[in-house]
């Protein structure tokens, strides 16, 4: 038991630790992704706009 004991408990100390730097870790790591999927999609939206737009007056200018 006084064998076992000491192992186990470094063990659990370090994942207990782990686990802390992981969830931080982790919550940064979503929070980044969330904000760059973010600026993607009104990257995307914005030159979806722009293109409909343009198709839009290319097409009202071109005589028919």
């Amino acid at each position: 038991m006084a064998l076992v004991w000491p192992r186990h408990a470094t063990k659990s100390l370090s994942i207990i630790i782990l686990r802390h730097f992981a969830s931080r870790y982790v919550v940064v790591v979503v929070i980044a992704i969330a904000i760059a999927i973010a600026i993607a999609i009104a990257i995307t939206m914005a030159m979806a706009m722009a293109m409909a737009m343009a198709i839009c007056s290319w097409s009202a200018n071109v005589p028919p």
